[in-house]
C-alpha cells in the first residue's frame, strides 16, 4: 500500500499546474455539490467565526474554500517532487 501512495504522489506531482488547478477546482465542486462532510464542516465554522455574514456570502465562502483546499492538496505533490527551479516559475510565473 504505501508503494503505491507514493507512485501516485509522484505521478501527480509530475501533471502540469494548470491541470492541478482544474483537477483541485472540480473535486472542490464535487465536494461542495455532494453535500459532503467537508462542506458541513466548512459551513459550520463559517458561521460560527462569521455570524454576521449573511447566509448568501457563507455559501459563496464556503464553496471557495473547498476549492482552495482542494487546489493545494493536489499541487502539494509537485512541491514535494519538482526541482526548485521548476517551482520557482510557480512563483515568478515565467
Amino acid at each position: 500500500m504505501g508503494c503505491f501512495v507514493y507512485l501516485l504522489i509522484r505521478m501527480i506531482g509530475l501533471l502540469p499546474r494548470p491541470l492541478l488547478q482544474v483537477l483541485g477546482r472540480l473535486f472542490g465542486l464535487w465536494l461542495f455539490y455532494a453535500r459532503s462532510k467537508s462542506r458541513r464542516i466548512t459551513e459550520i465554522n463559517l458561521a460560527r467565526c462569521f455570524p454576521k455574514n449573511t447566509a448568501r456570502i457563507n455559501h459563496r465562502l464556503t464553496r471557495e474554500s473547498l476549492i482552495a483546499t482542494c487546489q493545494t492538496a493536489l499541487e502539494t505533490p509537485a512541491v514535494w517532487c519538482k526541482d526548485g527551479k521548476r517551482l520557482l516559475t510557480w512563483i515568478d510565473n515565467r
